[in-house]
């Protein structure tokens, strides 16, 4: 199940915009938490520990991820997984 969401938000986010984010957030997401899997979420503001505890406090033992300070552009790509090869591959470029 992948639910990719992307929205431009605020540049400054006061505590209350962002409980109110967590709390949207967390109803948003029943269908990722109730199959325990990690909500994981990409941010582009400097917000992801503050976010991260007020999910925390809403949660119900789910596991999150927030990673903040993050831009992407249309076309990027952002992989979180299992690493093959026992984390022992390389990446080519030219």
């Amino acid at each position: 199940m992948r639910l990719p969401w992307l929205f431009r938000a605020y540049s400054i986010f006061s505590f209350k915009d962002i409980t109110a984010l967590a709390r949207g957030l967390h109803a948003g997401c029943s269908r990722v938490t109730d199959a325990k899997l990690p909500m994981i979420i990409v941010l582009e503001q400097d917000i992801g520990k503050v976010l991260g505890q007020s999910l925390k406090v809403l949660n119900g033992g789910y596991d999150i991820i927030c990673v903040d300070q993050i831009i992407v552009n249309e076309g990027d790509y952002i992989d979180i997984g299992k690493s093959v090869a026992g984390g022992n591959g390389c990446s080519c470029g030219y």
